[in-house]
């Protein structure tokens, strides 16, 4: 299962949002909203994120993946794909 630091559920919360370890093969998070109606699965959890870059490898080498994985989705975050855009706000975009 995948580990959810406690700043990334402080910033889902900011966004009314209730993240939880997900049950579904192969993804990281499920997403729910405040009245506890499910939204969406992200993150690939063969994959690592913002927070595991910093974890791993310092905050400067997560914040340069950080740059590359907007430049491989920024399509779907700016047409607002619900799951690319979540996964935006909450596996990208730590501290």
């Amino acid at each position: 299962m995948y580990p959810i630091p406690k700043e990334m559920q402080k910033l889902a919360s900011s966004y009314d949002l209730v993240i939880e370890p997900s049950h579904k093969k192969n993804k990281k998070l499920d997403v729910y909203k405040l009245d506890g109606s499910f939204l969406v699965s992200v993150g690939d959890s063969r994959y690592p994120d913002w927070w595991i870059y910093k974890k791993l490898e310092g905050r400067d080498f997560a914040d340069r993946r950080r740059k590359l994985y907007y430049q491989r989705h920024s399509k779907g975050i700016q047409s607002q794909h619900l799951a690319e855009v979540i996964s935006w706000l909450i596996l990208w975009n730590g501290d």
